[in-house]
């Protein structure tokens, strides 16, 4: 398997994945699917910051070693 299928076959996963996370959000009313998106929104959120910090942190690790 070539690095391009590996690729392919993720971006078909995650496809489906939030193929299914429609289908869930469509048979839930109104209210509870804003209450999920907005959920999934701040658990992005907070992920996406903390994956900043750590890049942060390494680089100014990388600068005290130099």
């Amino acid at each position: 398997m070539t690095g391009g299928e590996q690729v392919a076959s993720g971006g078909e996963t995650s496809t489906r994945g939030f193929l299914a996370v429609l289908l869930v959000i469509t048979r839930l009313s109104v209210s509870r699917a804003t209450e999920l998106i907005l959920g999934l929104a701040l658990v992005l959120d907070i992920l996406s910051e903390q994956e900043t910090l750590s890049f942060y942190h390494w680089r100014s690790l990388k600068e005290t070693e130099i």
